[in-house]
Formats: C-alpha cells, structure tokens, sequence
C-alpha cells in the first residue's frame, strides 16, 4: 500500500521516510511492512467513519497580487483604525497564504454545530507562515466577533511525522485532489 500511495503521487517518503539505506525513519524505524499497511488502513477507517469535514480555500495569486497594497494588507489580516485613520499593523500584503488561511479559520468555526465546542487547528510544521499565523489567529480571537471567537480554540504547527489527524488530513487531500483530476481528465478526454 505505501508504494502504491508513493507511485500516484501521494508523498509517502514524508509518512514513512526512509535513509540512505532504505530503512524507514523514526517514528516509524522500527515498524514492518504489515505495520505500515495497519496504520494507513487506520487512517482510511478514521477518515471514513467519523464525522471529519474537510475544509480549504483557494487564492487566485495572480488576482491577489493586482490588488492595492491596502486591499491585500486587509485580507492578510491587517487591521485599520478609522479614528485614527492608520494601519495599527502590517498585515502580509505579500503573502496570499493567510487569505485562504482566514477562510479555513472561518469555514471551519462556522462547521462548529455545539456553542459549548471549539474548533482547534493543528498544522504541519511551518517554519515561515507560522509565526505570522499564530499572531493573525490569537488576534482573530479577541477581534472576531463574540459568537465567532468563542469557538476558536487552540492552534498549533508541529512535524506531520507520528501525527495520526495531520496524515490523515493529507491522504484525504491527497484523495481529493486526485480524484477530482481524474473526473477533469474524463471530462476534456474528447475524441474527434
């Protein structure tokens, strides 16, 4: 199962990397194949039968980018003091990036059905977005509305490696992806 994952493009190396000898890394350094197999049957078997709904956005970097620098500060997260007619902050007017990463933060609140949970995010380890991100979503929960930021709760960026929901969250992208290629595929496959 893991080569098959890796031959359709799914990056396997990052679940189960292997050194220069061909054995896997840890966390996985000591698990046979039959392990493996166990494992990734288990994500399957989590994405399926609960209760998982799958979020994202997408930004049209070009569009983002023809935008004015004061449009692309407010969507980046920036805020803008009508009294005192400023910017108290910068924003990232050059990163199309937190767009889409409010989106998530507001798809997913709004997927939230129970006022008494919260929704909490855990990422892959991001060494260049992620300080910004941390700032812009412990600001989005003291400006956002009330109703909003009570149900925001935790945010982390950590290494997918040994992180069941972050390796779950990437084959059910992976799926996705793929399986909408293949439907486009079929749809402009026309013969003369």
């Amino acid at each position: 199962m893991e080569a098959r994952l890796a031959r359709s493009g799914f990056h396997g190396k990052r679940f189960f990397a292997r050194d220069e000898f061909g054995q896997r890394v840890q966390p996985y350094d000591r698990w046979d194949d039959d392990e493996v197999r166990a494992y990734l049957l288990r994500l399957v078997e989590v994405i399926t039968t609960s209760s998982v709904k799958p979020i994202g956005a997408v930004v049209d970097v070009k569009d983002f980018q023809a935008r004015t620098e004061p449009e692309r500060k407010w969507l980046t997260g920036a805020t803008y003091s009508p009294e005192f007619r400023k910017w108290e902050d910068s924003g990232s007017p050059n990163r199309p990036y937190y767009l889409g990463f409010n989106e998530c933060l507001e798809s997913a609140a709004a997927r939230v059905k129970n006022p008494k949970w919260q929704v909490s995010f855990s990422f892959d380890r991001q060494n260049v977005l992620a300080p910004y991100a941390l700032e812009y979503y412990q600001r989005a929960k003291v400006l956002a509305p009330p109703r909003l930021a009570k149900l925001l709760g935790d945010i982390t960026f950590k290494s997918s490696a040994g992180v069941g929901a972050l390796q779950a969250a990437d084959m059910l992208a992976h799926a996705a992806i793929d399986g909408l290629q293949r439907r486009w595929e079929s749809a402009t496959n026309w013969t003369s």
